[in-house]
């Protein structure tokens, strides 16, 4: 996989995203096999653990295809800065562009996180849909845990309104409804964020 090319630096910038933004967070680029397109140009984001890429998931450029390293493993992306630095407050978005729009905007890239799949378009129980959300529990366990807020920038898309709401990415991160599960009225853009203090002490969550 190769750097960065010119035509995914005008892509990104298309989107309001500058090539630095892109360098600074480790974004790459190159041709791979897609589902339903074949082969394409795509961008690509590498996830890391102590300087070990684990798992890369691509993007094609001329349409919204994803794909993910056969085998490889879910976890936050760019968690790898966030505990290098012991970020005490965090911004955990839906996907990788979003994250990404948050450096561009001036959010330390130490302090951003995405998930690594999005979300389900509505809730499901099933309990092989719920593992999808076992990255939570393993990042906490590496010392994301130690963070003491956690902000929720997503859409009001079907999507995004599931990722802020499911109780498997929430549950691990909080454990009241109030205070502390609260939208503080933050603006990023069009998104909104829900701001989670993480309480001192750990116990079972009360969910409606």
């Amino acid at each position: 996989m190769a750097t960065l090319s010119d035509n995914t630096v005008r892509w990104a910038e298309a989107r309001g995203i500058s090539r630095s933004t892109l360098e600074r967070a480790g974004v790459a680029s190159g041709t791979t096999g897609m589902p339903g397109l074949g082969q394409a140009e795509v961008i690509a984001f590498p996830y890391w653990r102590n300087g070990k890429a684990i798992n890369v998931k691509y993007r094609a450029l001329s349409d919204k295809a994803f794909k993910q390293c056969e085998g490889g493993e879910l976890r936050f992306w760019n968690l790898d800065a966030v505990l290098k630095a012991k970020s005490e407050r965090v911004y955990v978005t839906e996907g990788e562009m979003d994250a990404l729009a948050l450096m561009e905007a001036g959010v330390p890239s130490q302090e951003v996180v995405s998930v690594p799949n999005g979300a389900p378009q509505q809730a499901v129980d099933d309990p092989e849909a719920q593992d999808r959300y076992r990255y939570v529990d393993a990042g906490l366990e590496e010392g994301f845990g130690r963070t003491k807020q956690f902000v929720l920038v997503t859409d009001s898309e079907p999507s995004g309104l599931q990722c802020a709401t499911s109780r498997r990415l929430l549950h691990p991160l909080t454990t009241t409804r109030a205070p502390g599960y609260t939208l503080d009225g933050l603006q990023v853009g069009l998104r909104e964020a829900l701001v989670i203090e993480t309480p001192k002490k750990r116990t079972p969550a009360w969910w409606p």
